[in-house]
């Protein structure tokens, strides 16, 4: 069996991909090379590309669901609670 190598997406070092052998934090080294990565997730320091839609406009603002009573609730059957 050949040992296959990858290499830790924070600091570069070789990461084993075998079983036996792979790190508990795989593909990433260490749990601080893990959580380094964590946290330039949560401060947005990594994004996914997102092309965007044809209608939208940024000094459009943020698209809008319009008002929030629409009509009648799915969830108001007209029933208050109480029996009678």
């Amino acid at each position: 069996m050949s040992l296959r190598r990858a290499c830790c997406p924070t600091c570069k070092k070789p990461v084993s991909t075998i079983a036996e052998t792979r790190p508990r934090d795989f593909p990433f080294c260490s749990e601080r090379c893990r959580l380094a990565d964590l946290y330039k997730w949560l401060n947005e320091e990594y994004s996914i590309p997102v092309a965007p839609s044809p209608d939208y406009s940024p000094s459009a603002g943020p698209p809008s669901a319009g008002p929030l009573s629409d009509g009648p609730s799915p969830y108001n059957n007209g029933d208050d609670g109480e029996g009678s």
